[in-house]
């Protein structure tokens, strides 16, 4: 999900919601452990 229109779509075929993880895993109130975040942080790809 890297757009509204990738969000929208599953939405008018029904679906409830959808699940956004890596997005917001650097966000304070993420609750993953400092060491996860930083790794995020790293990545090359």
């Amino acid at each position: 999900m890297v757009s509204g229109k990738m969000v929208l779509h599953p939405l008018l075929m029904g679906a409830a919601g959808v699940q956004m993880g890596t997005r917001f895993v650097l966000s304070k109130e993420c609750t993953a452990h400092q060491k996860f975040k930083e790794a995020f942080i790293r990545a090359q790809a």
